[in-house]
C-alpha cells in the first residue's frame, strides 16, 4: 500500500503540470481494448475536471468526439455510470478517432489556454512556446510545452518487418479489419501495403511483438494468418564529422585540367538523436516547475 501511495499519488498531490488546465477537463488514453457488445473502450486517467457522459472532447489531433458512455471497471464487468471525478480510471464508449497516448481536453482553445499559463508562469521564451501550426526551421527546436503535456505521443519506429497473409482470400477483409483495430490499440504496430509485391507488410518492435500480433488474431478473430521471414530494419550512422579532398589533374587538348572534390559527412540530427535532447528538456523545465510549486505552496 506504501508503494501504491508513493508511485501512483492523487492528481492533487502530484501531476501539477494539469494545473494549468484549470477548470477544463483533461485525460490521458492510456488503452485501448475492443469489445464484442460494447465496440471500442477507451481508458482514460481523469487529471483534472470530471468526465460526464455525453460530454463533447477534442484529441490532440484537433478531431472531436462524443462520449456516448462512461462505465467503472469492476474486474472483467464494466458497470455504467453518470461520471468519473478525477484521479479515477474511466473507461468510454463512443470514441471513434482516439488513440493510445492522446490527451484529451475540453476543446481547442483549453490546450492553447494552459500552454499559456505555462508559458506566464515558468516564464519560458517566446520562442519555446509555439503552437501546433507553427513553423520551424529546425525540428530540433520543438515546443517545449507541447512536449510536456506530451500532445503528439512519439512513436518508436519499427525495426522488424514481416509480411501477413490471410489463410484464404474470403477472409482478407477480416484480417484487415483486425489489423485496423490492433493498430489502434497499438501504436507502434506498422500496416503497409507493397503494392510492388502486392503483400501486406506488418512493422514491429520484434519477433516477439510479432508473435503477439499473430497469437490475438487467431484467438480473438479466429483468424489463423501466416507470417513471412522476419527482416530487420539494421541502421547505421557515423560517430564524428568526416571531410575528404580528392584532386585529379589532368591533361586535355594540350591543356592541363585540374578538378577538386570535397566531400564532408554531417551527422543528422533526426529522430534518433532528437529525443535524448527533448528528453532533457522536459526533464529541465519539469524540474523548475516543481520548484516553482515547492517555493509557492511549500
Amino acid at each position: 500500500m506504501d508503494a501504491i501511495i508513493d508511485y501512483l499519488p492523487a492528481p492533487h498531490e502530484r501531476n501539477q503540470l494539469y494545473d494549468c488546465f484549470g477548470d477544463d477537463f483533461v485525460g490521458r488514453v492510456f488503452k485501448i481494448i475492443h469489445d464484442k457488445q460494447r465496440g471500442a473502450l477507451t481508458l482514460v486517467r481523469v487529471f483534472r475536471g470530471e468526465l460526464k457522459k455525453g460530454s463533447r472532447l477534442v484529441t490532440t489531433h484537433n478531431t472531436a468526439e462524443v462520449v456516448s458512455k462512461v462505465y467503472e471497471p469492476l474486474a472483467d464487468e464494466y458497470r455504467e455510470i453518470c461520471g468519473v471525478p478525477a484521479g479515477d480510471v474511466a473507461i468510454c464508449a463512443g470514441l471513434k478517432h482516439t488513440v493510445t497516448g492522446d490527451l484529451l481536453t475540453t476543446s481547442g482553445s483549453s490546450l492553447k489556454n494552459a500552454q499559456k499559463r505555462l508559458q506566464k508562469t515558468m516564464k519560458l521564451p517566446e520562442s519555446d512556446v509555439m503552437t501546433e501550426d507553427s513553423d520551424t526551421e529546425d525540428n530540433a527546436d520543438v515546443t517545449l510545452v507541447k512536449e510536456i503535456f506530451a500532445t503528439a505521443p512519439r512513436i518508436p519506429d519499427a525495426v522488424y518487418f514481416c509480411s501477413i497473409e490471410p489463410p484464404s482470400l474470403a477472409t482478407q477483409n477480416a484480417m484487415e479489419a483486425a489489423l485496423k483495430q490492433l493498430q489502434r490499440e497499438d501504436p507502434s504496430l506498422r500496416v503497409n501495403y507493397d503494392s510492388v509485391t502486392g503483400q501486406t507488410v506488418l512493422g514491429g518492435m520484434g519477433e516477439l511483438h510479432m508473435d503477439i500480433v499473430k497469437s490475438r488474431i487467431l484467438t480473438e478473430y479466429k483468424i489463423d494468418v501466416d507470417l513471412g521471414p522476419l527482416q530487420i530494419a539494421y541502421k547505421e550512422t557515423i560517430e564524428e564529422p568526416a571531410l575528404e579532398s580528392f584532386q585529379v589533374e589532368k591533361e586535355i587538348a594540350g591543356s592541363k585540367q585540374s578538378v577538386t572534390i570535397t566531400l564532408e559527412l554531417l551527422r543528422e540530427q533526426n529522430e534518433l538523436f532528437r529525443q535524448v535532447f527533448l528528453f532533457s528538456r522536459q526533464i529541465l523545465v519539469t524540474a523548475k516547475l516543481h520548484e516553482y510549486y515547492i517555493l509557492q505552496f511549500g
